[in-house]
């Protein structure tokens, strides 16, 4: 495997570590299975636009004792022998199988669980070219196979593509406007909020979007840039009806832009050798869930502590834990997968010397970031 993909597959596989962990904390009582013997713990969140789908496979802690102890050892968490498939039918049809590949990952935080290295499983779907999804989000899916000999499944389906709309996400007008052009968070001295309307493919359960702000870092000494992306929550919504999620409004205010970044980065003064930061371009990233995420995330968010006990909802056969899917893509992902090229969206005049000057809100003005020097102000960049 070669260094960029290897590093991609990485990248990847700890974001669903982290996405995963975050939905599977229990209580700190460790629990005995009646049966005596090791339950398998199922993850898997599928996104057809993602070129590896990645599970976490683990088993439950059967014995006495502290369960922070068995946390961290490795042979109280994986089975010695894990095969499985990721079967995609289509109308009834088995269309392909796809064998989970063992993977080692590193660069792990410890943290109640052992590291640095951890096992996870990956299927690596192709796709046809000129296409943007890797797998058939009209799908039917279905885990299959065993642990240590012992069968192991479960049947799921995903968010679905809706054939009427041109991106996986769209919106209106109101959004149009400015995407191409420029982000005006500040018009003159008027702050100004913006309108998401949306719509959400079928099996959508729960719907949200993100700005994504790219900025760079300049220091002393150093002739490259430090690229960094903040993501800001700008609403989502839960459906009653995942399979008809109907159109929803989404408003985001200027202010609350200006606000986080006040909240979120650093003052200069108290940034060693920096000399200043300069904004870059804004992304949005939208994400649908399915049901059976969001109702194992409705049951997992009310507990704490090590993810041990038998999980409350679970979609898994013969185990625990969930099979589910969700899609996560940028707008950007989305014009150039469907044929359109890459734009890039920068903030308007007036909202890139707000971030520098903060003279209107009075919140960013420390944070060290020049404008551009076309608009003639002494925080001009370099």
């Amino acid at each position: 495997m070669n260094t960029k993909i290897f590093k991609s597959v990485l990248k990847k596989a700890l974001i669903a570590i982290m996405f995963l962990a975050s939905f599977s904390a229990c209580k700190n009582e460790l629990k005995v299975n009646a049966d005596g013997e090791a339950q398998a713990i199922i993850y898997g969140v599928l996104d057809p636009y993602d070129s590896v789908q990645v599970f976490r496979v683990t088993k439950s802690f059967s014995g006495e004792g502290d369960p922070q102890s068995y946390a961290k050892n490795p042979d109280s968490n994986y089975f010695n022998e894990v095969d499985l498939v990721l079967v995609e039918s289509l109308f009834g049809n088995e269309v392909r199988r796809m064998n989970l590949i063992k993977t080692e990952i590193t660069n792990k935080d410890a943290g109640e669980f052992f590291g640095p290295n951890q096992i996870i499983y990956n299927a690596y779907p192709s796709k046809n070219p000129g296409e943007p999804m890797y797998l058939n989000p009209e799908a039917d899916f279905r885990l299959e196979g065993t642990v240590d000999g012992k069968s192991v499944g479960g049947s799921f389906s995903i968010v679905k593509e809706n054939p009427a709309i041109p991106f996986f996400f769209y919106s209106s007008n109101k959004f149009q406007r400015f995407w191409g052009r420029s982000l005006t968070l500040i018009n003159g001295s008027k702050v100004n909020d913006l309108t998401f309307d949306l719509t959400f493919p079928r099996g959508t359960k729960v719907g949200g979007i993100k700005l994504l702000f790219t900025y760079e870092e300049f220091y002393e000494g150093e002739t490259e840039a430090v690229v960094k992306v903040l993501e800001f929550e700008l609403g989502e919504k839960i459906f009653d009806n995942a399979q008809d999620p109907k159109p929803t409004e989404i408003k985001f205010t200027g202010r609350s832009f200006y606000e986080r970044i006040a909240a979120i980065i650093p003052d200069a003064a108290e940034t060693p050798n920096l000399l200043y930061r300069k904004a870059g371009p804004v992304d949005f990233k939208m994400i649908a869930v399915s049901e059976d995420l969001f109702y194992y995330r409705q049951v997992k968010n009310s507990s704490e502590g090590i993810a041990q006990d038998r999980p409350e909802y679970t979609n898994v056969e013969n185990g625990f834990g969930v099979l589910a899917g969700r899609q996560i893509v940028t707008m950007n992902q989305q014009l150039v997968a469907h044929g359109n090229p890459a734009t890039e969206v920068l903030l308007s005049k007036f909202s890139d010397d707000e971030l520098a000057t903060g003279v209107i809100l009075g919140l960013t003005g420390a944070k060290g970031f020049c404008s551009d020097p076309s608009h003639n102000l002494g925080s001009s960049c370099r």
